[in-house]
């Protein structure tokens, strides 16, 4: 008896297949379901028996006739991949409409934002006394009127300084204070910490606009997690216009002694990382772009969309504009951004806007640029800095 099993993403269309190839007398032996590997797609597998003498009789009875039949499943495996593939490229437009959604949402609600923001300046706000001084400091730091609305509605629901029982503050400005850091500290949200460990690869990608700092800070990361991680790390030039050579991250790559290499396709990535195996950091310097380049957001998006994991990390300078800030934000939506590194911390008057983007996007933040200096001037972000920044702590 011969025995082969097919495949197919329908019964019907695996039955004609073994009619096709066995004919009348096949005998189905078995059927069942299975997943493709690394998707959610089901396929029917089916294992299918003719008698030996009636294979034959269809398969060898002239050579013509057996070439005729490794044609046939020859052709018939292409058949298969071109179904599967079908269904992947499926699967990915689904997975771009999803994104393009996403954004689409992410959009809608910087256009809320914007409104209230619009709204709220447009009358008296009524602030109680006992707040005013809170008020005003947060105000002066940048922090948005939603925002500080919103502590100072939290402040107003809990007991007031009179009816709380607690003896370790010294008075009412200061039990609200303390109320209103404890509140805004838990809003703040804060990505993981960088931590390579052996034989595994970890790839972040930094994404950002021209001059905020993107390279010398992708530089200090590189020597943090190779001072204080023990970390392999492997820069990365990605220049998908293949205008911009990268010298200064080639630079800063001789400086620090970290092995440099630069791409300008997307492919090239799996064939660095399997030459570099030994490296377990992977830190990839983009090309600064304009907002209103759509193309580069073209290229990254084919970068990120590859099978390996990339975190995608937005770098944003803090002397920017709210509306610069919300307008890189939703450019580079679209490639998943994991967290938010800021520089010019030492050139801004004002640090509001740290806490008004970790609000209004919930997109976590992951370092502090501070000055020039490639050892000393980078922070790993925490609450509690930004905090500090707030309250003058």
């Amino acid at each position: 008896m011969h025995v082969k099993t097919f495949e197919g993403f329908n019964m019907n269309e695996v039955i004609k297949r073994i009619k096709r190839q066995f004919g009348k007398e096949a005998v189905i032996l078995s059927t069942k379901e299975k997943i493709l590997p690394d998707s959610d797609a089901k396929i029917i597998e089916i294992k299918a028996a003719v008698a030996e003498n009636k294979y034959k009789q269809g398969a060898t009875l002239t050579p013509a006739h057996q070439s005729s039949d490794e044609n046939f499943e020859i052709m018939e495996k292409i058949d298969n991949l071109e179904k599967k593939i079908e269904y992947i490229q499926e699967k990915m437009a689904i997975k771009e409409q999803y994104t393009n959604l996403e954004t689409s949402l992410k959009e809608l609600k910087l256009l809320c934002m914007n409104t209230l923001k619009q709204k709220s300046q447009t009358f008296q706000v009524d602030i109680p006394e006992n707040f005013e001084d809170i008020y005003q400091q947060l105000q002066l730091t940048g922090v948005e009127t939603p925002y500080l609305l919103d502590t100072i509605n939290h402040l107003k629901s809990i007991k007031s300084f009179d009816e709380s029982k607690k003896s370790n503050f010294n008075s009412a400005i200061e039990y609200h204070r303390s109320n209103a850091i404890r509140f805004m500290y838990n809003k703040i949200r804060i990505y993981p910490s960088i931590k390579p460990v052996a034989a595994h690869t970890q790839i972040h990608l930094f994404v950002g606009g021209s001059g905020v700092g993107k390279t010398c800070s992708i530089a200090k990361i590189a020597l943090l997690m190779q001072k204080k991680e023990k970390a392999k790390v492997l820069l990365v030039s990605y220049n998908s216009k293949k205008l911009a050579p990268g010298e200064l991250l080639y630079t800063y790559s001789k400086v620090l002694n970290i092995t440099h290499v630069m791409i300008e396709e997307p492919s090239e990535l799996e064939t660095v990382i399997l030459k570099h195996r030994d490296h377990n950091l992977i830190l990839i310097d983009s090309v600064d772009t304009s907002l209103k380049q759509k193309e580069s957001n073209d290229a990254f998006l084919q970068l990120v969309n590859q099978s390996i994991p990339i975190e995608v990390h937005l770098v944003l300078s803090l002397t920017e504009s709210n509306m610069q800030m919300d307008r890189t934000i939703t450019k580079y939506s679209r490639l998943g951004i994991h967290s938010i590194l800021f520089t010019k911390l030492d050139e801004s008057w004002t640090y509001g806007d740290m806490y008004n983007v970790s609000c209004k996007w919930s997109i976590p933040l992951s370092f502090f640029a501070t000055g020039q200096k490639i050892q000393d001037d980078l922070e790993v972000a925490s609450r509690e800095r930004v905090i500090e920044r707030l309250f003058g702590l």
